[in-house]
């Protein structure tokens, strides 16, 4: 492939890039919309379809590598280094720079949205647990006894038995 070839096809792998990492964003956001609403069957074809644009990313990215370090000598080369090849014309640095810049703001959105997603996970887990804490402990003593006053004390019940 020429270099004029690889450079057009690296433009082509980060716009495919930007697709897959856009159409995480919008599952990002239903996830959050979700989990701020209720859990729901929903959720789970959401997580699925994520993994899916993943696995879907694996190819474009090994790709990418490659022809990045064909044109640079280092497949973690940055993009600065990239588009710095003189045999890359202006337009498809213009592409390049554009795209890039696409997929940094996507995946920063997708990384802010992750973390709220995990926080109200976090949430719903830490309420779930308060909720069976509250049913699963025995109520305290608010019955008021007489000083002095006989008998045995009963315990008192769980709203849920721990034992089943």
């Amino acid at each position: 492939m020429t270099m004029q070839g690889l450079f057009s096809r690296i433009s082509e792998i980060l716009d495919k890039e930007f697709t897959v990492y856009s159409e995480l964003l919008i599952l990002s956001k239903k996830k959050r919309a979700l989990l701020l609403e209720k859990f729901s069957t929903e959720l789970n074809l959401i997580v699925s379809k994520e993994e899916e644009w993943v696995e879907s990313l694996v190819p474009l990215e090994e790709d990418r590598r490659d022809i990045v370090n064909t044109l640079t000598g280092n497949p973690d080369s940055s993009i600065e280094k990239l588009i710095d090849n003189p045999e890359c014309t202006e337009v498809i640095k213009s592409k390049i720079v554009s795209l890039s810049t696409n997929l940094k703001n996507v995946l920063t959105e997708i990384k802010q949205l992750n973390q709220e997603n995990q926080a109200l996970l976090e949430q719903a887990l830490e309420l779930t647990r308060h909720s069976l804490k509250i049913l699963t402990s025995p109520p305290k003593d608010a019955v008021y006894k007489f000083p002095g006053a006989k008998g045995t004390a009963v315990a008192p019940s769980r709203l849920i038995d721990t034992k089943i």
